[in-house]
């Protein structure tokens, strides 16, 4: 599946009426804390049931402000999924972390934006800190640095980075994967940057410097509906932009299946497996943020992957799933794969809906 796959749904001209009339004028990169409910001594949030998208493809974008203002989230499945993205980052290194020559600049004022969130809102995960400089003694100036308090990790911030580059340090602090887009002298957004452990059908090594509309050329009606629109939209994006969209997919999966495995689909999914039942269906949902990076311009697009099992749904979300996914335009299902899963995922959804799962 392309990067920002189905970012806008059809009637976009709505949805950009709706922006500008919210949208936050860009005065400073500095935020207010996140005021986090619930307990005060574990700022980590509880995972959140799957996300209630558009339940009707044509209508509506499903665009609106987050829960509590919050953008980067930190749950319960932080060490789970900060393990994961370790090994991705070790043993597929080129197939989800790269940049462009140039985006040096972007890369590093990224970091510095997440570990700014980070630690003034996750105070009890992650503190900014002085430590000796790596690899260079005690006899030398301390060096700024972000420490994650669950793990000991320590990770400098200024070059030599504990992970060689901006980018890749910023990648093992958070839950999103992380894109930059820089808009060109054409006037067309490129992707110069990403760390994407979570992808699904494309690797980064083949994808950097693609244009938008090159990375959308398989998505149905991007080309002919949003082209435009979306390349005007990121052009107005700014530091203080605080909205947020879900979209989901369904993969098919058993249980022996590693969880690695279904997180990072490098390769396109197939959809020609049918399930065997209900508990080989997982829907994946995609929470996608934009903002402006102040300094270099760049526009930060990030993606929050979550996991769940459809068995696992409440009735609500199993309804919500259900409008959603019998609303697709026959090319957006086909591209979605439910000709496969579809039948056993809606006879399951109607089964519990009408009290008799």
């Amino acid at each position: 599946m392309p990067l920002l796959e189905l970012i806008f749904g059809v009637e976009v001209i709505l949805w950009l009426r709706f922006f500008f009339s919210i949208v936050w004028k860009d005065k400073s990169p500095v935020e207010p804390p996140v005021n986090h409910q619930g307990d005060q001594k574990n700022s980590t949030e509880k995972r959140e049931a799957s996300p209630t998208s558009n339940t009707n493809y044509n209508l509506t974008m499903g665009l609106h402000k987050p829960k509590h203002d919050r953008w980067l989230i930190i749950d319960d499945d932080y060490l789970l999924e900060h393990d994961i993205k370790q090994r991705l980052l070790q043993d597929k290194k080129i197939s989800v972390i790269g940049h462009t020559k140039g985006a040096e600049a972007a890369c590093e004022e990224l970091l510095e934006v997440v570990v700014d969130y980070l630690t003034r809102n996750y105070p009890e995960s992650f503190r900014r800190c002085l430590r000796p400089a790596l690899g260079l003694g005690l006899c030398v100036d301390d060096v700024d640095c972000v420490e994650i308090f669950s793990t000991g990790e320590v990770f400098q911030l200024t070059a030599p980075f504990t992970y060689k580059t901006a980018l890749e340090t910023a990648a093992h602090l958070t839950m999103e994967d992380l894109n930059i887009l820089s808009k060109g002298d054409n006037g067309q957004h490129v992707l110069v940057a990403s760390a994407t452990c979570f992808p699904v059908g494309w690797s980064v090594s083949d994808r950097l410097g693609w244009p938008l509309h090159k990375l959308h050329a398989s998505v149905p009606l991007w080309q002919e509906k949003l082209r435009i629109p979306v390349e005007r939209f990121l052009s107005k994006v700014a530091s203080k932009t605080n909205l947020e969209r879900t979209t989901r997919f369904v993969q098919v999966a058993d249980n022996q299946t590693d969880l690695a495995d279904i997180l990072c689909q490098l390769a396109p999914l197939e959809h020609d497996e049918q399930p065997a039942d209900v508990t080989q269906i997982i829907v994946r949902s995609e929470r996608q943020t934009f903002r402006k990076l102040p300094k270099t311009g760049a526009v930060l697009f990030t993606v929050k992957t979550s996991l769940k099992a459809l068995a696992e749904l409440s009735p609500q979300e199993l309804k919500s799933f259900r409008d959603e996914v019998s609303s697709w335009p026959e090319d957006v299902a086909s591209y979605k794969g439910r000709h496969c899963w579809g039948e056993c995922a809606l006879r399951y959804c109607d089964s519990v809906i009408a009290g008799t799962p």
